[in-house]
């Protein structure tokens, strides 16, 4: 998915992780952000799918929080998508 800034497009690549701490150097300094959503992991599903269909416009960031409570069995169900 593509990172906007002021009408610049980063996109994803490959590199190790001296590139990776570049690059995440370089965003800091011009403060270059993602937009994203804080989304329970019981939505996971619908954001997987939002990502599949093309129409999600942010980056999805799982709040772990929301797997306190759940057992190993209702975690795997989410995950596959069951």
């Amino acid at each position: 998915m593509p990172h906007r800034s002021q009408g610049a497009r980063i996109t994803r690549g490959t590199g190790g992780r001296c590139d990776h701490q570049e690059a995440l150097d370089l965003f800091a300094a011009y403060n270059i952000v993602s937009d994203i959503k804080l989304i329970p992991i019981d939505d996971v599903n619908t954001a997987f799918k939002a990502l599949v269909e093309g129409s999600a416009d942010v980056r999805y960031v799982i709040d772990m929080a929301t797997l306190k409570g759940k057992d190993q069995d209702d975690r795997f169900a989410v995950q596959v998508g069951l």
